[in-house]
């Protein structure tokens, strides 16, 4: 994946260097996404939608890459998936494979 040199910001997790990106206009979607990655890796991982109801700042994006990390997601060998923050749980869920977009149904 080329990442966009206006937008994306480089963190540390863990000793790791990731890139993370916020897209406020996907064109896959139509919703607020934010993307995160290492250079020269091919898998990502997607926060799907932003969830709005925290603030997202590198420490927020740190605590879900660490959750991906934990739930078997890596850049080396992926696969490229899909979290969304459930208010209800207070936690990180993934979609289903393939999958973009929270939707109602995964919450319930």
């Amino acid at each position: 994946m080329a990442w966009p040199k206006k937008g994306t910001r480089k963190l540390v997790i863990d000793g790791e260097e990731y890139l993370w990106h916020y897209d406020a206009h996907c064109p896959l979607c139509s919703t607020d996404v934010f993307t995160i990655g290492q250079a020269g890796k091919r898998f990502v991982l997607y926060i799907d939608p932003y969830p709005w109801e925290f603030e997202m700042r590198p420490a927020t994006v740190a605590k879900a890459v660490r959750w991906a990390l934990n739930n078997g997601w890596n850049s080396d060998s992926g696969p490229t998936r899909a979290i969304f923050w459930n208010e209800a749980a207070q936690d990180f869920e993934w979609l289903p494979d393939g999958e973009r977009h929270e939707r109602k149904s995964h919450e319930e």
